[in-house]
């Protein structure tokens, strides 16, 4: 809870005083939370983890709405097991996770780059308080 929760929670408390600090921008600024797709449906020995992820979808959305008016949008990334050091060929976890997932296979650090950088594009400004699945359709399958 202390990273997961409270660091998102700190992090989004500067990002905001920054930018109200910096006055109104033409293009409204921008923050994108890292949650989980742990956070938008139970999964099975993950309750503590699964719910400081709520808590970041939870948090993402109200301060979405808190926000708004003051030019600030706050959306969030929920991926599912991404292919990295932690979980690459031969993990178990990598295993599972690729036998499991709709599309039979992790998705890649540069998919959630990709996802991240759609968010912050400045023609995407009316996209506000979304928690956005980068899972390959495990969430519709959960």
């Amino acid at each position: 809870m202390n990273v997961n929760v409270r660091g998102v929670f700190l992090c989004m408390r500067a990002e905001i005083k920054q930018f109200r600090k910096q006055g109104a921008s033409k293009v409204p600024y921008s923050i994108v939370n890292t949650s989980s797709v742990a956070g938008l449906r139970g999964t099975h020995g993950q309750s503590g983890y699964g719910a400081s992820k709520a808590a970041v979808v939870s948090m993402t959305q109200a301060a979405a709405f808190e926000y708004a008016a003051a030019g600030i949008r706050i959306n969030c990334i929920n991926p599912a097991i991404i292919r990295t050091r932690m979980a690459g060929p031969g993990d178990l976890t990598a295993q599972i996770a690729e036998k499991t997932n709709p599309s039979k296979r992790m998705g890649t650090a540069n998919e959630v780059i990709n996802a991240v950088e759609f968010l912050l594009d400045e023609r995407t400004t009316f996209i506000n308080g979304i928690c956005l699945p980068i899972d390959g359709g495990l969430s519709g399958k959960l």
